[in-house]
Formats: C-alpha cells, sequence, structure tokens
C-alpha cells in the first residue's frame, strides 16, 4: 500500500485484519490507530486494538515469567 493511496473505513478495517491474520500486528495496530483517528469510535477497529493490547500485554506477561523460572531453575 502506498503512501498516497487513500482507503475508505471499510476497506482500512479489511486491510487490517488481513495484515493481522498474517501476522503483521505493527501495522496492523498502526492501521487500527489511523482508522481511530478518523472516526474515534469505530466499533471493530476499537475493540480489535484492545484486544491486541490486552494479547501483547498476556504474551509478554507469560514470556516475562517463563524467563524468570528458567533463571531459577537453572541456579545452583
Amino acid at each position: 500500500m502506498s503512501q498516497s493511496q487513500q482507503l475508505t473505513i471499510e476497506q482500512a478495517i479489511s486491510q487490517t485484519e488481513k495484515m493481522a491474520r498474517q501476522g503483521n500486528v505493527a501495522v496492523a495496530r498502526q492501521l487500527y490507530g489511523t482508522v481511530l483517528q478518523h472516526q474515534p469510535n469505530h466499533p471493530i477497529a476499537t475493540n480489535a486494538l484492545r484486544l491486541m493490547e490486552k494479547s501483547y500485554y498476556v504474551i509478554n506477561r507469560y514470556k516475562h515469567r517463563r524467563q524468570t523460572h528458567h533463571r531459577i531453575r537453572l541456579m545452583p
């Protein structure tokens, strides 16, 4: 998608969902943010961004716990 390409809100949501499914979470978050700049209460963008933020938090917390657990087990 080029910088000058303009999308409708529906097209942007569709593109964002596609990016998220492909694992391009950073791009998806950015596109949802752009949708929310134009429509601050857009229900799909709002809910999807909340879910992404919550998932990011849970995954990072899990990774941190695993790393801490491994450090504790490895210490003599």
